[in-house]
């Protein structure tokens, strides 16, 4: 293969189910190529992100999973369908983030969306850009002794 070869210029293909996501430059050799990889978020992704939160447990409502921190509902799964999850924004965050990224973020429909219910669409989210969405969405319901202990570092 010779230097002008896609494949040379481009590197190894991505794995399958991959998001390749190409750095913003103009590319004028083929020492300038470069991309950032990262995965799409699966339904198994998305439950350990929510799990990974401190007192963070996963029940069920309404017949799809939902992650709570001390009974109160911050995420589900499968909802609306197992494409999706969803987050429970403030109306404020779910506006930001719908902004930042229209592809992934969705108010739910209805009264649950303009209270700040945000659906995410897995398959075209990244860890990098649900985790805020998660963590933000676990800090409004946690009670605020329990985000400064976990953000703080006292608590994990």
């Amino acid at each position: 293969m010779g230097l002008r070869d896609p494949v040379d210029i481009a590197g190894p293909r991505p794995l399958p189910g991959a998001v390749v996501r190409p750095l913003n430059f103009t590319v004028r050799r083929a020492s300038d190529v470069c991309c950032h990889v990262e995965h799409a978020v699966t339904p198994t992704t998305f439950r350990n992100l929510a799990l990974s939160l401190p007192e963070a447990c996963e029940s069920s409502h309404v017949g799809h999973p939902d992650f709570r921190v001390r009974k109160k509902i911050f995420a589900t799964l499968a909802y609306p369908d197992v494409a999706w999850g969803m987050v429970k924004l403030t109306p404020a965050q779910q506006q930001s983030f719908v902004r930042a990224h229209p592809a992934v973020f969705m108010p739910v429909r209805g009264g649950w969306g303009r209270k700040g219910a945000t659906n995410v669409k897995l398959r075209v989210a990244t860890v990098a850009i649900l985790r805020p969405a998660i963590e933000a969405a676990w800090k409004n319901v946690a009670p605020s002794s329990l985000v400064a202990a976990a953000f703080s570092g006292a608590a994990k």
